[in-house]
């Protein structure tokens, strides 16, 4: 807000520097009368506000809706196709990518299966070769002396 009433004062010092300039210069203006020796600035001030009355009626009449011509009607429904269109585009590719998810978690789910079942068959052969081998037994050695 403060740029627009500042935008304000600057073309209202323009205005009256224009026209402080100009209030020498003089003209005769015609309307159905011959006024003599008006000044020029006054003319263009007068003639702005005589356009800003005549244009005022135009811009601050009512905005009667338009019915829609079927060119409308037509960019319309090109429209709703298109974003039709668009909509299902992205329903397939969410659908695509979550079949790639779910064949990502899959695959993943198998290789880990797999490893588990890799190590449970390390584990067995280890517990197969731990059974295989006998324990070391104490060994008693009986001395059999007849000296004795």
């Amino acid at each position: 807000m403060p740029v627009k009433l500042i935008g304000s004062l600057i073309v209202a010092a323009i205005a009256a520097l224009f026209t402080g300039y100009n209030l020498d210069n003089k003209c005769d203006v015609w309307i159905f009368h011959n006024f003599e020796q008006v000044p020029v600035a006054f003319t263009i001030i007068v003639s702005l506000m005589v356009g800003v009355i005549i244009t005022l009626p135009f811009t601050l009449g009512k905005n009667a809706p338009r019915k829609p011509t079927e060119k409308d009607m037509a960019l319309l429904k090109k429209a709703q196709k298109k974003e039709a269109r668009q909509k299902l585009r992205e329903e397939k590719r969410a659908a695509k990518e979550a079949k790639q998810t779910e064949k990502e978690k899959a695959a993943k789910e198998k290789a880990e299966l797999a490893k588990a079942e890799k190590a449970k068959a390390e584990a067995g052969k280890t517990a197969d070769a731990a059974e295989s081998v006998p324990a070391a037994q104490p060994t008693t050695v009986e001395y059999h002396d007849s000296s004795l």
